[in-house]
């Protein structure tokens, strides 16, 4: 089960700083000092760290399998055949440029399943702030 905190821990850089946002929302809860401004801060910190660390990775990773992919398919049907070993050369370079397309593919759905599971997640944590509930306290 994900908290607040092993799910900011994981997202965290260095720094550590969004593991101290958390340890501060911790520390302001147990006072009874929890602020609503303050835990919608670490949610948009969470948001941009979910963006940076795991989405736009995989996007670009889809966009270069999707360029080396095209390059490659489009090399291999400008290769003469008139070659030594020349078509099995154009195959061996299709082949390389689908399968640049098939990682391309799957970056593309890789980063689309995390922006769908974590982006629900956090929103459902934004909806429960509003509510005037905690972050500290979902799951």
């Amino acid at each position: 089960m994900t908290t607040i905190k092993t799910f900011a821990e994981g997202l965290d850089d260095y720094t550590g700083s969004l593991a101290q946002e958390v340890e501060k929302l911790e520390l302001e809860q147990a006072r009874g000092a929890l602020n609503r401004d303050e835990q919608m801060d670490l949610l948009g910190d969470l948001r941009q760290a979910v963006e940076d660390r795991l989405i736009r990775p995989w996007q670009q990773r889809a966009r270069v399998g999707l360029l080396v992919g095209l390059v490659l398919i489009g090399a291999g049907n400008f290769l003469p055949g008139g070659l030594p070993n020349g078509s099995l050369l154009r195959a061996g370079v299709t082949i390389a440029g689908t399968l640049s397309l098939l990682l391309a593919a799957h970056g593309a759905w890789t980063a689309w399943q995390y922006r769908a599971r974590e982006g629900a997640w956090l929103k459902d944590l934004e909806a429960t702030v509003q509510k005037g509930g905690s972050v500290l306290d979902a799951r």
